[in-house]
């Protein structure tokens, strides 16, 4: 057997281990420190730019009825919140004329009802303290303001159905020609006491699929305009044309920047604020029942002459006879 030696050596590791754990709870406690104010930062910053969110969430809350004309401060506002803010003011803006349209609407409903309820109210209480004077005549009057009241309140209920999509399209083949006759006849007799010029272009063959009774409301209403409105021995014009039908008449008086006033509800032009027989909800009216059949009614003014056109706007059917 050879002979060897063996050398061994050795070191206490202690301090390396030691060494080791203090770099160990250094880093721990470094790691922690940071997390800590890592988090404190984000949270600070969060704070920071949820400010802006904040003041608009206070603001929103002191929002009502009263104060609708109030917008949204856009100064100092972050780029990315700038969409928001100008699609709130733009919905405030609506809001804020909506509820406008809505206050002049009942003000105005107060109005046209006060009128004929005082006229009730006078005629009853003439009848009662006077039974003997009380004739065919006082009756006829009761009878006729109360065909206006209902006139007005039948013309609301239709709206109110018509806005809110409540009533269905009883569509079936219209012959306009009959349907604009039929609806004439009502005013014949009041285009004669007052001398005017009609003249008609109807082509009798026009036949369209589309609800008869919301279009006779909507003939109805624009041939009682046009014969109400028009200055004795004034001129009115009526065509029917396959897609189209217009009525014209003469309008002196009328200023172009009255043309979408006209179908507001309970619009009436100044000269004619004191007329009685009409509530000023025809056009309205006419216009939502346009809407509900599909097609477009508009107003133009041309050399003192207001027409009026309904039209094919894709939503009802034309056929040919």
């Amino acid at each position: 057997n050879a002979d060897y030696s063996v050398v061994v050596l050795a070191r206490d590791l202690a301090g390396v281990e030691r060494t080791l754990s203090a770099l160990i709870g250094g880093l721990f406690i470094v790691g922690l420190l940071a997390g800590l104010g890592a988090v404190a930062l984000v949270g600070l910053a969060l704070r920071d730019g949820l400010r802006p969110l904040d003041r608009l969430n206070g603001a929103t809350r002191e929002i009502d009825a009263s104060s609708l004309s109030s917008r949204f401060p856009m100064d100092g506002v972050p780029e990315e919140l700038l969409p928001v803010y100008g699609s709130l003011n733009d919905l405030l803006s609506r809001l804020e004329r909506g509820f406008d349209r809505e206050r002049r609407f009942s003000a105005d409903l107060a109005h046209e009802m006060r009128t004929p309820v005082a006229e009730l109210k006078m005629l009853s209480e003439v009848a009662l303290k006077w039974p003997e004077e009380s004739g065919p005549e006082t009756h006829g009057q009761t009878l006729e303001i109360a065909q206006r009241l209902q006139a007005t309140i039948d013309s609301l209920l239709n709206l109110a159905r018509w806005e809110s999509g409540d009533s269905k399209l009883n569509l079936d083949d219209v012959r306009i020609g009959a349907l604009v006759a039929e609806c004439w006849e009502a005013w014949a007799g009041k285009a004669g006491e007052k001398g005017l010029r009609v003249e008609s272009q109807i082509d009798e063959s026009v036949v369209w699929e589309t609800d008869g009774g919301v279009l006779r409301v909507i003939v109805n209403n624009l041939l009682s305009n046009a014969v109400e409105y028009t200055p004795s021995g004034g001129g009115v014009w009526v065509s029917v044309e396959r897609g189209s039908i217009r009525v014209a008449n003469d309008a002196p008086d009328l200023k172009e920047a009255e043309l979408e006033q006209m179908f507001e509800r309970f619009w009436r032009a100044d000269s004619s604020r004191t007329e009685t027989g009409h509530s000023g909800l025809g056009l309205s009216l006419a216009r939502q029942g346009a809407e509900m059949l599909g097609l477009t009614l508009e107003a133009r003014l041309s050399d003192g002459v207001l027409h009026f056109l309904l039209r094919k706007n894709g939503g009802v059917m034309f056929a040919s006879s």
